[in-house]
Order: structure tokens, then C-alpha cells, then sequence
């Protein structure tokens, strides 16, 4: 890991790619990420907004309250890897894009954000791309105690 890595700056870096994520995916396009996601975690990302055009979903989502911290920071084979524990709440929920009922979640009631997401470069001052995301608190927003098992992205 090179001498300068902040972790703090870092933490507001993965609070940032949370939010443009959670853009990304209302707007079901991963085009403006491409430059900050592995071509793998693209692909995932699209396939995800691909079956939820495809079956006339849009998904919400609004009242992002959360905070990012680095949990562990590692070099490998020449790359260097950052996790940060994505943590907090949100109002998500997905609408039927023929008559905007709520099919998935819920407008009023925020739901638990729990999420590990871990970033790569190649080793040294190189752009930091998201590489994986595993949910661990995914509670659909009608019942505070919903959770669903630990999820990879």
C-alpha cells in the first residue's frame, strides 16, 4: 500500500461510490460508473438493471443516511485492495413502471444498510475500482427486524 493512503479520505471516497451506485442503479445504468467498477462487478451491476427493466421495474431510492469506514487495506500480487464497512439506513423500494405501485420495499420506512465493499488498483497512485459488494443487512423496509442471509455482488 503506497505511504499516502488516508483512510479516512478513503471512507468518504466509498460513501461517495455507495451514493452514485445507488444512482446508477434508479436510473438502470451502469455507464457512469464504468470507470470506477471492475469489468466484472459492470457486468453484474447491468444484469441486475437489465432484469429489473425487462420486468418493468424501477427501483427508488431515497433519505441515504450513511457512513463509510475502512475495515482492512492489503497489497496482493502487485494490486492493492481496500474494504470499507458501508453502514447506515435508506428509504428503498421498487414501483411497477406501468402503474407506480410498490412492488418491493417501501416509500416511508428506511431499511438497514449493513455492506462490505471492497475496492482494487494495481499497486501504487492508480484509481481505486469496486470489485465486490456483500450485503449482510438487507431488510425489505416493512419490518425493522428483516434481514436477509449475506449476499455477494
Amino acid at each position: 500500500m503506497d505511504p499516502g493512503f488516508d483512510p479516512s479520505r478513503f471512507a468518504g471516497y466509498a460513501a461517495m461510490m455507495f451514493r452514485d451506485t445507488q444512482s446508477a442503479r434508479t436510473a438502470l445504468d451502469v455507464g457512469f460508473l464504468r470507470d470506477r467498477v471492475t469489468s466484472e462487478m459492470r457486468r453484474r451491476l447491468q444484469a441486475q438493471y437489465d432484469r429489473l427493466r425487462s420486468g418493468g421495474q424501477t427501483p427508488r431510492v431515497e433519505h441515504i443516511d450513511i457512513r463509510a469506514e475502512v475495515t482492512e487495506a492489503w497489497q496482493e500480487s502487485d494490486r492493492d485492495y481496500v474494504t470499507a464497512c458501508i453502514s447506515g439506513s435508506l428509504v428503498d423500494y421498487t414501483i411497477d413502471q406501468t402503474n407506480g405501485r410498490v412492488m418491493a420495499g417501501s416509500r416511508t420506512h428506511p431499511r438497514p444498510v449493513e455492506e462490505f465493499w471492497t475496492f482494487t488498483r494495481a499497486a501504487g497512485l492508480n484509481f481505486w475500482m469496486l470489485s465486490v459488494i456483500q450485503h449482510l443487512a438487507m431488510g425489505t423496509g416493512d419490518d425493522p427486524a428483516d434481514t436477509r442471509a449475506p449476499e455477494v455482488v
